[in-house]
């Protein structure tokens, strides 16, 4: 997965994002790798994929609100 890390000015954005942009990335490949398991009825691996995928996407979306948070204090630092 490829982001824009949006602009260096903005403290806490681009690694931030860049960051959210790994997490989401490893949750596919563990989202792929449980629809293989999945085809070769590997139930219990392709559950512990699934739960390891949740928890990737987890950690994105924490690094997403964190870069929110970041825009939101620079656009108040900014007077806007």
């Amino acid at each position: 997965m490829e982001a824009d890390p949006g602009p260096s000015c903005i403290p806490g954005l681009p690694g931030n994002v860049t960051a959210a942009a790994k997490d989401y990335s490893a949750a596919a490949i563990d989202m792929t790798n449980a629809l293989n398991e999945v085809s070769a009825e590997n139930m219990t691996v392709a559950t512990a994929d699934v739960e390891s995928a949740n928890a990737e996407m987890d950690k994105g979306n924490t690094k997403i609100a964190a870069a929110t948070t970041a825009v939101d204090n620079f656009t108040a630092s900014q007077g806007a």
